[in-house]
């Protein structure tokens, strides 16, 4: 090898360990950004030619890549719309609202609102972690299910609601009392229900002793309108309930009486539920570990109106890297394949993943980097001196 390659060979060394220094740093700035993928170096040797041709004189050459695969350190946050995925795959981000724009991947999920001027014209804002994209997720009807399997059936998920929760017709009640056994003829329960609009309406429910161990049991709305025709109630000798052990609220709703017994010589009025809901405002969404967003409103509703979705790749460490941890998909990588998230992954609430930077070990490689780039100085240093030799001989 001819004695100028020497200093070929100590400027490509030099060259990559600085690309090894470059990305270590970067690493360790990056150790708690959400989302962020380590960079890694790894380093090949250049085999000279053998065939004549002097100008490949060996040396060492770098590569950078990044591990895409390993999970980073999940963090509790306690923000609601900070999502974090325990397992493979990605969120996935799209340029437009109806998902047939540019498709992009991140494992960032720290969520807000943003409106996207020009690309929506009702100024509404949406669910993203980044403020040119949008949070892609399939839509679930009224009956449950999931509406879609693809990219082209993804939707933008709106930052708030517009429309209230219309409320839900109460169906079935439970009612627990006390009647006297003897002392009093008449109690009564104030209840309620909701009607097919989401409105509470108010009863009573009237009880009427008309001989031993028997009562009429009567409801009235709350203008003193009879709702219904009286039921005849009748108990055993120790107190229970013999029959009926449920009965129509006016053909409204049914409600379950098994629970009402007849002892002593008070009226406890007891408790009462029903399966009901008002109509009323959102409140904020809830995600599920399964990735099911439900709005939540304050009547305690919970509507399951999205699935996200997962991205999963063939070879997720060849997804070409954007700014702002973001990837695309590469031919190397292989086409997104989208399922559920619950199938494959979960995700986690309240957190975020922090990078998956292990600090201890870059600090490790970057010793061993700044050590092995000073050994690749010594070569051009030695290089030098004996070309200054050789001149000095002639």
């Amino acid at each position: 090898m001819p004695l100028m390659s020497s200093f070929d060979n100590g400027v490509a060394a030099m060259m990559a360990y600085t690309d090894a220094m470059n990305a270590l740093s970067q690493n360790i700035a990056n150790l708690r950004t959400p989302g962020y993928k380590r960079t890694e170096v790894s380093f090949s040797s250049m085999v000279s030619n053998v065939g004549g041709d002097t100008s490949n004189t060996g040396g060492v050459t770098s590569r950078i890549s990044r591990i895409v695969d390993a999970p980073g350190t999940i963090e509790k946050t306690g923000q609601p719309l900070d999502l974090a995925l325990s397992g493979p795959g990605m969120f996935v981000y799209s340029t437009t609202v109806d998902g047939t724009g540019d498709l992009f991947y991140s494992r960032k999920g720290s969520l807000g609102g943003y409106n996207l001027d020009g690309t929506d014209t009702t100024g509404t804002s949406y669910l993203s972690a980044f403020e040119n994209l949008y949070l892609m997720a399939w839509e679930i009807d009224q009956s449950g299910n999931v509406a879609g399997t693809t990219a082209a059936e993804m939707k933008a998920i709106p930052y708030t609601l517009r429309t209230d929760f219309p409320g839900r017709a109460t169906t079935s009640g439970t009612l627990s009392a006390l009647i006297p056994a003897a002392g009093a003829t008449t109690a009564a329960n104030e209840l309620y229900y909701y009607d097919a609009d989401g409105a509470q309406q108010n009863f009573r429910a009237d009880w009427t002793n008309t001989g031993t161990n028997t009562w009429d049991l009567s409801f009235v709305d709350s203008a003193g309108a009879a709702i219904g025709t009286p039921t005849a109630v009748t108990f055993d000798g120790v107190g229970a309930l013999v029959s009926p052990t449920s009965v129509s609220v006016g053909g409204l709703f049914t409600l379950d009486i098994s629970q009402v017994k007849q002892l002593g010589t008070y009226f406890v009025k007891g408790a009462y539920e029903q399966n009901g809901l008002g109509k009323s405002d959102f409140i904020e969404w809830d995600v599920s570990e399964s990735g099911i967003v439900s709005g939540k409103f304050p009547s305690g509703a919970i509507a399951p109106l999205y699935q996200l979705p997962v991205a999963l790749f063939a070879n997720i460490n060849r997804l070409e890297s954007l700014t702002g941890d973001l990837w695309a998909a590469s031919p190397d990588s292989g086409e997104a394949e989208f399922f559920e998230l619950g199938e494959t992954t979960r995700v986690i609430s309240g957190a975020t993943e922090l990078s998956n930077v292990e600090l201890d070990d870059s600090f490790s490689q970057m010793i061993m980097t700044q050590r092995a780039y000073a050994s690749a100085a010594q070569i051009i240093q030695t290089a030098d001196e004996m070309t200054r030799t050789v001149r000095d001989l002639g």
